[in-house]
């Protein structure tokens, strides 16, 4: 972070400049800078010399009348005395010139994000319609059930219309009844009252008593018939009353769903409200990113119809660069033609002087060759002509210097050089007789060896073959192996190796695995060893790949070699350690510095230290 500080006392003061009649000023800076600490002649000395045009064009119409201060732009552009416009950025990075491709780009970004809101919103208020559809479908098929629950209500208070009927006619057989019984109880006083009345004149009136106790007894039955009557009319309109309290607890129960179907109709209703709410202001977005779009539209066609001005400018000049570079193309080709001509004409004047120093180094040469041969000047045989053509003339001296050069000096030696040279070539006749007999007696030695050789050969190839094939079943406890003759390159066979381990086929040394060829390899060298034993052997870690169990066995047989083979071997195994009689091993006790440490190993297991030489 940087400060600029002005010392008012050093600021030299600037005089204001004249401003031409007619341009389109705003105004001074000076005039147009508000000062609250009364720093006026700070700002005189700075934005003395400017002038506030409104636009670009403005600024350099305002140059071109001769004005020699600075003018600045509303947008921010500076034009200095120099020529030199200095561009501002926009608070949001943008430049106002420079800056037209980074703008369209933004521009388009901002169209392809307000694209892809509008499609949002209108996948938004498309799924809000279809719930509103979906719960319009709800609201128009809970009104379905709540007709349907008015319909079965209507139905169930029909049914329910004979009960009420039958219940309210009840109460009037009930009356009509209890007023039979009623008559029946005064009617039954009234004949009792008369019996008593009567009964002193019972014998006149016997049969009428009769008669009335007969009537009695009928009035008794149709008393009882009608207490039976109204209890079974009680019972019925009990079990109506326990139907009349069904219906209603269903009738209850209808209500209490149409209730529910109502308050669910409501919500539903509430929600799509609130739905339509929604849609309202999403449709209010989507008309304010429209206007935002089209905005934007407008701002891109501005944009790209001032790209394709520019464009058409930067097309022209292309174009006359173009014809610029056709031109330079044209006086390029006339220059590289030029160029090639007068090198020619420089290869040419080479050649000549190249001639011409050719020319004078065959006269010298042949003016010495005149003088040394002939005796004679040029100047002596300028004038004279040759006989014949100077070709003719040319062949006949090559033929007479040829002649003359197949004969050579003159040898006085030449009886005594061919004495000596028949004597030599006697004795190479002699020498080359004695070498044929050589020839002859070594062929001859050389067949006598071969047979030798072979006899010994194919002996020393079976009896190793057997001690092969013994230490084989020694070492994998079976099988059997054997070596082959192969034919190899000349006259000399190969051999090759095939080994078949126990409760396997018979396979090559190459189908075998790392360590089956590992103890196949020691059982030839061990059978060889037997065979021809050798009085110093080194073996160079050759048990690396071999196991616990399979190590016993070599250091078994390497003990056996032992007793008639120094041997000396290189290893890192434990086992193989355990078996030798003497270890040496090589440290380093220092950086740099390496020491050999030895170890005598008796059978009893008590070290014994050996001195080392």
């Amino acid at each position: 972070m940087r400060a600029s500080f002005i010392p008012v006392d050093l600021v030299p003061a600037r005089q204001p400049v004249s401003i031409p009649g007619g341009a389109a000023i705003v105004g001074r800076a000076t005039d147009l800078v508000e000062l609250t600490n009364g720093a006026r002649e700070v700002v005189d000395a700075l934005l003395g010399d400017v002038v506030v045009v409104a636009s670009l064009d403005d600024a350099v119409a305002l140059k071109t009348t001769g004005f020699v201060g600075r003018i600045a732009t509303l947008d921010g552009e500076l034009l200095t005395p120099d020529g030199v416009i200095t561009v501002r950025g926009k608070p949001d990075g943008e430049a106002l010139l420079l800056g037209r491709r980074d703008q369209i780009e933004t521009l388009r970004a901002r169209q392809m994000e307000a694209d892809a809101a509008i499609e949002r919103i209108t996948g938004q208020r498309i799924a809000l319609q279809d719930q509103a559809a979906a719960l319009d479908e709800e609201t128009t098929a809970a009104q379905a059930d709540a007709v349907r629950l008015d319909e079965a209500i209507a139905e169930q208070l029909a049914a329910l219309a004979p009960v009420q009927v039958e219940s309210a006619r009840l109460p009037i057989e009930r009356g009509e009844t209890d007023a039979a019984l009623a008559q029946a109880s005064s009617e039954r006083t009234r004949v009792l009252s008369d019996v008593t009345r009567l009964r002193a004149d019972d014998a006149e009136l016997r049969q009428a008593l009769l008669e009335r106790e007969s009537v009695a007894a009928d009035v008794e039955t149709a008393v009882r018939g009608a207490a039976e009557r109204t209890q079974a009319t009680s019972a019925n309109l009990t079990d109506l009353r326990v139907q009349l309290a069904e219906v209603a607890g269903i009738l209850e129960a209808l209500r209490a769903r149409v209730d529910e179907h109502a308050q669910e109709a409501a919500d539903l209703a509430a929600h799509r409200d609130q739905l339509q709410g929604e849609i309202t202001v999403l449709d209010g977005e989507h008309h304010l990113l429209t206007h935002s779009r089209e905005e934007a539209q407008r701002a891109r066609t501005a944009l790209v119809e001032q790209q394709e001005a520019t464009r058409t400018v930067l097309t022209a000049l292309e174009e006359e660069r173009g014809v610029l570079q056709q031109r330079l193309m044209d006086l390029e080709v006339k220059w590289r033609g030029v160029q090639e001509a007068l090198r020619n004409v420089e290869e040419q004047a080479h050649r000549l002087e190249v001639r011409h120093a050719q020319v004078d180094t065959e006269f010298a040469s042949a003016t010495r060759r005149i003088s040394e041969e002939f005796g004679r000047s040029w100047e002596d045989v300028r004038e004279i002509r040759l006989p014949a053509a100077r070709d003719e003339a040319v062949g006949r001296i090559e033929a007479l210097r040829g002649l003359l050069a197949a004969l050579g000096p003159v040898n006085l030696r030449a009886v005594e050089e061919h004495a000596a040279v028949a004597a030599r070539v006697d004795a190479l006749r002699t020498q080359a007789d004695d070498l044929e007999r050589a020839r002859a007696a070594l062929t001859a030695l050389i067949q006598r060896l071969d047979e030798v050789l072979r006899v010994r050969f194919a002996e020393t190839f079976e009896a190793v073959n057997a001690e092969f094939n013994r230490l084989f079943v020694r070492l994998f406890a079976g099988g059997r192996a054997q070596l082959l003759l192969a034919p190899g390159e000349g006259t000399e066979p190969g051999i090759e190796i095939e080994a078949q381990l126990p409760g396997k086929k018979m396979r090559s040394l190459s189908a075998l695995s790392g360590g089956e060829r590992v103890l196949v390899a020691l059982s030839l060298i061990f059978a060889m060893l037997r065979v021809h034993p050798s009085p110093f052997c080194i073996f160079d870690e050759v048990e690396a790949a071999l196991d616990d169990a399979n190590t016993t066995k070599f250091t078994t047989l390497l003990r056996e070699l032992a007793q008639r083979t120094q041997v000396l071997i290189i290893t890192h195994n434990k086992g193989t350690m355990e078996a030798a009689d003497v270890l040496y091993g090589v440290t380093m006790e220092q950086p740099g510095i390496s020491k050999m440490i030895s170890m005598r190993l008796t059978r009893k297991g008590i070290p014994e230290p050996v001195p080392v030489a």
